[in-house]
């Protein structure tokens, strides 16, 4: 009798998943996210997303991030992977104050196994604000990439400077499938802690 209902879960269970996949929602297979790198001061000044599925593209993205090529100056300001799915970049208003480049290393990433996820919020007008990765998920047609970039409220204490929050997540398994990415903007309350 429990071999019977165990056999009877089990196709119920393949047959919803089935169902599941072809109506495009995520497939069953898990997602490990590993943040690489994550802060407030970045080269790159507008909000850009993307993924990097190579040494080329992320050399690029890197020099971009530390300011070693500038988006102001650089020729072609899109960045110019055929493996790279992401958002344009905008070239930067001149005018604007040189910011202090990161001084981390390029980090190295196995891309036979993971895949690099990177999201810049673009230049913001005081400290405070932090984005991160939430949830990869890998569908029949693309890959859906959830993020949230978390405010100060009125009542946060800020420096009163320009930042460029970024995080570099590197995730598995690897997928070659177009990304979409989904920003969510939420607020912190510095009284209670609560991000709402």
């Amino acid at each position: 009798m429990f071999l019977i209902r165990l056999t009877v879960l089990s196709i119920g269970l393949v047959a919803y998943m089935s169902l599941a996949i072809a109506k495009g929602n995520p497939a069953p297979s898990i997602t490990t996210l590993r943040t690489i790198n994550q802060g407030s001061t970045s080269g790159i000044q507008t909000e850009h997303f993307e993924v990097i599925r190579d040494n080329a593209s992320l050399l690029k993205l890197w020099q971009l991030h530390t300011g070693s090529i500038s988006q102001s100056t650089s020729t072609n300001p899109q960045l110019e992977s055929p493996n790279l799915e992401s958002t344009q970049l905008k070239v930067v208003n001149p005018e604007l104050p040189p910011i202090a480049a990161p001084t981390a290393t390029l980090p190295t990433l196995d891309f036979n196994k993971e895949m690099l996820i990177a999201a810049f919020a673009g230049n913001k007008t005081t400290g405070g604000y932090l984005i991160n990765v939430t949830e990869v998920n890998v569908l029949v047609d693309k890959i859906e990439i959830n993020l949230v970039l978390i405010k100060p409220s009125t009542n946060c204490m800020v420096t009163s400077s320009i930042t460029q929050p970024y995080t570099m997540v590197a995730a598995q398994p690897i997928s070659d499938k177009p990304a979409h990415f989904n920003l969510q903007i939420k607020s912190k309350n510095c009284d209670t802690g609560l991000i709402e």
